[in-house]
């Protein structure tokens, strides 16, 4: 996976994912074609965005050390 990213997703309506790209620019392109009337929020940045009642946060996960048998809380809450 070098180069690439996770980034994983919970929206307001509770649907959770993954996806796995380049970039956060990229996965909101993707989240789009999925999700035409949702917005992806960068969770990571602090809250200046005007909330959404169609948006889901994102977060990247950090995945350099991932390990076998090993559960891992991909969103932080």
């Amino acid at each position: 996976m070098d180069g690439q990213k996770i980034f994983v997703y919970e929206g307001i309506n509770n649907d959770k994912g993954m996806i796995i790209t380049d970039s956060l620019e990229k996965a909101k392109q993707i989240f789009r074609e999925k999700y035409p009337n949702f917005v992806l929020i960068d969770a990571n940045k602090p809250y200046t965005q005007t909330p959404y009642e169609n948006a889901a946060y994102v977060y990247e996960f950090e995945h350099s050390e991932i390990k076998p048998d090993t559960l891992y809380a991909l969103i932080p809450w």
